[in-house]
């Protein structure tokens, strides 16, 4: 009993001189700004290790299979780029928008796997018929990114 009653009144007062780690209680909410700083920062270094990383594949002589490689490395940077900006806590304003863009995200990532997969896999008319899907996915994503205001997660044109 005397240590219940010794832990319950530790506990008041780490709530008294701690309030933020109170539950139910969260610490200040970023602005938007803040977010889309924070965001574009993430967005900026997981696009330039990407391509890093797609400019080390060393070619094999043929295309096809350097293509496909490169696919490789674009859907593991997306899934990265999901990841890490998944952890980072939108304010309430833009939740269901962020939520929805990392959607599209992985959404992506999905259909770059799936299209590799048909190519390796021999179906190449699969493989063209996911390309299309893609591509209007990847158009959908571009507009909601740039209403977002994620300029960092917009690669540059080379």
């Amino acid at each position: 009993m005397r240590r219940l009653v010794q832990f319950g009144a530790t506990s008041l007062l780490a709530l008294v001189l701690f309030p933020a780690a109170a539950p139910g209680q969260t610490p200040t909410e970023p602005t938007h700004e803040q977010y889309v700083d924070e965001v574009n920062s993430v967005c900026k270094d997981t696009i330039s290790s990407g391509r890093r990383a797609s400019k080390n594949l060393k070619p094999s002589g043929d295309e096809a299979r350097d293509n496909l490689r490169r696919a490789g490395v674009y859907a593991k940077t997306l899934g990265k780029l999901a990841d890490r900006v998944s952890r980072i806590k939108p304010p309430a304003s833009d939740e269901k928008a962020v939520d929805n863009w990392l959607e599209m995200i992985r959404r992506q990532k999905r259909l770059v796997r799936r299209l590799i997969g048909a190519f390796k896999g021999g179906d190449p008319a699969r493989g063209f018929a996911i390309a299309k899907r893609l591509e209007k996915l990847i158009v959908e994503t571009g507009r909601q990114t740039k209403a977002l205001d994620f300029t960092g997660c917009i690669p540059p044109q080379s």
